[in-house]
């Protein structure tokens, strides 16, 4: 018994991570945070002691003296631990893998101020991964040769390494400021435990730490470290996706990988805002930085694919870029394009280019026409929850209206359209590039791609309201372009820009309100 408790040493009852050893009465877990009492740790050693004890007399015949017993030669050992040991512990490291990989299998970061959102559903403790690891510890006497080595290195490295991966996703959850450190000192153990068996992996999650000591460092208003340690971030995990790709374990965790790298980008750019000194204090930038991330993370969307899209991290890049050239304008420094038309803040929106066939004419007149057209998505439009079901709320509708004199012309086949938006056209064609200088500014809240796909599922309804009468339409998005408004608590006021055409909904304007910079 004794043997076994001084080789798995105190833990903690609430992580399952090890405690330093202490003759206070409390001490702090440097993996979890929790403050423990010494005697609840001593309690949990016991209930881990015994439950190892019990393990390896089911696994052993010869019961536990066959571990820790001097007289058991090495061939003897080597022997019991293949035969009796390693089976045993095989059963279980499919499934220890098998957890492992599906968790590295999604970003093991966020950008700050934002909650971690991939854990939904997930069901793994840490504890249980430590336990796997303590029958590990217990057995290594038995492990003589280099071979049995290995295989207790790997596998108690992979579950201990887990395990401690697991902590910090939980610590991500909660979204506390202060929680950066203690999360990169739980991927510093986990990466010192992979190092060797999964050296790719390793080498993942020291980028990670660089982020996040990076994070904790911007936040501390130290901007020269923070810069240093992004940049190390990026080039590790630039070359850890080069090399993931390559390697069939591993190339499950290339997306993430690729996303993390995203984060790190985000990290940067936020950087670049501090550096650039957009307000006295640069936790000003900060503060802002994470009013918008936290109004973007908790929009609710329909449907998996959106839900996929808006866990995807490369968005918050995007945001924040946007975000950064925004700034600029309003010092004079970048040019963004503007309408023309009355009011002191700038809306933002997607400017949609499509490209259309309607068939129209009856009997022997009948015909194809092809169509060019310009419509606008506003920006905000994620904040409005039924985007996904009405996407012609939050887009300039120009197939609401028929154009005057189709009544006669779908008969004869004289048509030349079914939308209406001259308007949007002459607007985005007056729309001039200069500074904001004077203007308050609403940011974006989607990416190019988002509003991609909206205006996509917007002309598919299109389609279906007109009875197909809409054949072949596709979209680019490339422009953003700002619109002049008067914006008050209740009510966005376009001075009739945009006409009947404007949008029917742009979200909540409290939001928008809250994060106009």
């Amino acid at each position: 018994m004794a043997e076994v408790g001084k080789i798995l040493g105190l833990r903690c009852p609430y992580c399952g991570a090890s405690l330093p050893k202490t003759e206070k009465e409390l001490v702090k877990c440097k993996y979890c945070g929790t403050t423990v009492r010494i005697e609840d740790a001593n309690k949990y050693l016991e209930h881990l002691k015994g439950f190892v004890i019990e393990w390896i007399r089911t696994a052993l015949p010869l019961g536990i003296s066959a571990v820790y017993s001097p007289s058991v030669d090495p061939l003897a050992r080597h022997n019991i631990f293949v035969q009796n040991i390693l089976p045993s512990l095989n059963a279980e490291f499919g499934k220890v893998q098998l957890d492992a990989f599906e968790s590295f299998a999604v970003p093991l970061i966020v950008p700050p101020f934002v909650k971690y959102p991939f854990s939904s559903g997930r069901q793994k403790d840490a504890k249980s991964f430590f336990s796997y690891d303590a029958k590990i510890c217990s057995v290594q006497p038995l492990a003589v040769s280099a071979d049995d080595q290995a295989v207790v290195e790997k596998m108690g490295g992979l579950s201990r390494a887990f395990a401690h991966v697991l902590i910090a996703l939980d610590l991500m959850e909660k979204v506390q400021v202060g929680s950066y450190k203690i999360i990169a000192e739980n991927f510093a153990v986990a990466a010192k435990a992979l190092e060797k068996p999964y050296e790719t992996l390793a080498n993942r999650l020291k980028a990670l730490i660089e982020v996040y000591l990076s994070i904790d460092d911007l936040l501390s208003k130290k901007t020269a470290e923070s810069r240093t340690r992004i940049n190390k971030a990026k080039t590790i995990l630039e070359e850890v996706i080069t090399k993931s790709t390559l390697d069939i374990n591993l190339s499950i965790c290339v997306s993430a990988i690729e996303q993390e790298l995203e984060v790190a980008k985000t990290v940067s750019l936020i950087i670049d805002l501090m550096e650039a000194n957009v307000y006295a204090d640069p936790l000003e930038t900060v503060r802002r930085v994470g009013n918008l991330f936290e109004r973007i993370s908790i929009c609710q969307v329909c449907g998996p694919d959106w839900k996929q899209r808006f866990e995807n991290l490369g968005r918050y890049s995007e945001i924040t870029r946007w975000l950064c050239i925004i700034l600029d304008a309003q010092r004079g420094r970048t040019p963004i394009k503007i309408a023309s038309g009355m009011g002191n803040v700038l809306f933002p929106f997607w400017v949609a280019e499509i490209n259309y066939t309607f068939g129209t004419g009856a009997l022997w007149m009948r015909k194809g026409k092809y169509v060019k057209e310009t419509a606008l998505v506003a920006a905000t439009f994620p904040l409005y929850q039924n985007f996904a079901l009405y996407p012609s709320e939050v887009v300039t509708d120009i197939f609401s209206r028929r154009p005057d004199g189709t009544l006669v012309g779908s008969i004869t086949g004289a048509e030349t359209s079914i939308s209406t938006g001259e308007n949007v056209s002459r607007l985005v064609q007056m729309g001039v590039l200069r500074p904001a200088s004077g203007y308050a500014i609403v940011p974006l809240l989607s990416t190019v791609s988002e509003a991609k796909q909206l205006m996509n599922e917007y002309l598919q309804q299109v389609s279906m309201r007109s009875g197909g009468k809409l054949q072949i339409a596709s979209c680019e998005v490339s422009d953003v372009i700002f619109v002049p408004v008067d914006l008050s608590t209740g009510f966005i006021n376009f001075h009739e820009t945009l006409g009947w055409i404007q949008p029917r909904q742009f979200g909540d304007l409290q939001t928008i309100n809250s994060i106009i910079v």
